[in-house]
């Protein structure tokens, strides 16, 4: 099964990971009307990292995280990071979890309990997580035409509501609140892809991984920024800023007039679609690191132990929505040593390693 794994089908597993929670809570940061400008900088910035993940991956084939760290760095220590990235991976898996459960809550049944909501995701999630990377891949493929084309028609359809002064006046804010603003967007959602290192042993069969990594996140760069333009000249600076899920909002504003009249209800369903293959993503990720941790043969064993655990800690994560969305402020140094210093350490660990592989292995010169 794993020997099925293209570059199309990567490809879109990465573009719906990225944009799966980004397009539902990504609204204003400070920065304002300067924020796509913090978008581009932000995947500037990302792509050396993005680099180095897939360089790691190249000099262990065959690999997840997991295994490389205990082959780097042994036994004790190796097990030791495993725990960090596996509890990482579990805590995103809750926090998408929870983001998803307040967003339908707060739309479309705020008469049910959040536990409910989220529980039902996570029987399909767990689901899809169990019946195996290949099949999560299919979903992928099949739901992401349909979510690209809900993402692009609005912005067709809105273009005579657009007010283009939003967007003025031009570098309103300090460079250092840009780069500020940068950092927001690199952590969450571009940096969240080391979650693909947890199940990189399935990636063996890419031929140029590097290339289907970048393009795929340049694709997930270039709708992000629609859909943050878009937002500005809908919504306007105080409202943008004001809002928990935009996105949604200036859907709401999309009038079709003769053949459909609203169409939020459509789109707020493929967010959710997404938002379920991002959280089986963290889901699957996480069950192979437990599994790692226990030397647990099949993964599929803790699928469902571990979505429990993501429920639970979803449920205590965070008392109502506004502390949520206060939480992304800080969620960046929290990612920051899974996300960059972690694979930082384990790059250059296997590159000393390959260096005297390769001394080894060429004969010494007379």
């Amino acid at each position: 099964m794993q020997n099925n794994v293209s570059s199309r089908r990567l490809s879109s597993l990465i573009i719906v990971f990225i944009l799966g929670g980004s397009i539902l809570l990504g609204g204003l940061t400070t920065v304002e009307q300067d924020t796509w400008l913090s978008l581009i900088l932000s995947w500037v910035i990302f792509l050396p990292l993005l680099i180095i993940y897939i360089r790691v991956v190249k000099l262990h084939p065959g690999m997840n995280i997991y295994d490389i760290m205990v082959t780097l760095f042994g036994k004790q220590v190796g097990k030791l990071l495993t725990l960090a990235m596996t509890l990482y991976f579990l805590y995103l898996c809750a926090l998408v979890l929870r983001n998803f459960g307040d967003f339908i809550f707060i739309v479309s049944l705020s008469e049910t309990p959040h536990v409910v909501i989220m529980i039902s995701m996570v029987v399909l999630t767990a689901y899809m997580a169990k019946s195996g990377f290949d099949i999560l891949m299919k979903w992928t493929i099949i739901t992401l035409p349909v979510y690209i084309f809900l993402i692009a028609f609005p912005v067709v359809i809105s273009f005579e509501k657009l007010e283009f002064s939003n967007l003025l006046p031009f570098l309103n804010h300090p460079f250092k609140e840009i780069i500020r603003s940068a950092f927001e967007y690199f952590s969450f959602p571009f940096a969240e892809i080391i979650v693909l290192l947890g199940m990189s042993d399935s990636f063996k069969s890419i031929k140029k991984p590097c290339k289907v990594y970048i393009c795929s996140t340049f694709i997930c760069l270039v709708f992000l920024l629609a859909i943050n333009i878009r937002n500005i000249l809908l919504l306007g600076l105080p409202m943008g800023k004001s809002l928990f899920f935009p996105s949604y909002v200036a859907i709401r504003l999309v009038d079709m007039a003769d053949f459909m009249s609203r169409i939020e209800g459509s789109v707020s369903t493929n967010f959710v679609l997404a938002g379920t293959a991002k959280i089986a993503v963290c889901l699957l990720a996480a069950s192979k690191g437990m599994a790692s941790l226990f030397g647990i043969g099949d993964y599929k064993r803790l699928v469902m132990p571990v979505a429990m655990l993501a429920l639970a800690l979803a449920t205590i994560a965070h008392d109502s929505t506004m502390e949520m969305f206060a939480f992304l402020a800080y969620y960046p140094f929290f990612a920051f040593p899974f996300q960059v210093l972690i694979p930082l350490l384990v790059w250059i660990a296997g590159e000393i390693r390959h260096h005297r592989n390769k001394n080894k292995s060429t004969p010494a010169q007379a």
